[in-house]
């Protein structure tokens, strides 16, 4: 028996996963949109980011990478020391 979730969001949150579902053919619904966006995150989580950290330790270019993809190069590597 499926497990009942509901999500409240602002209307920008909404309209990027209705754009995300729109570039989708066919074009899933919110939920499964959802759902296929979370599992993507969980995945992300547990096999990218410990992938990225060891390609991304030891760059010499680090900083410029650091300055160019800051969200990203602190999620994998955590805030610079």
């Amino acid at each position: 028996m499926a497990e009942r979730f509901e999500m409240r969001c602002d209307e920008a949150f909404a309209a990027r996963i209705d754009e995300w579902r729109a570039a989708r053919r066919p074009i899933p619904n919110r939920s499964a949109a959802v759902r296929h966006l979370v599992e993507m995150g969980l995945c992300y989580d547990e096999e990218a980011v410990p992938l990225l950290r060891k390609l991304l330790e030891g760059r010499r270019d680090l900083e410029v990478l650091r300055q160019e993809y800051p969200d990203l190069i602190n999620d994998v590597l955590g805030p610079k020391r």
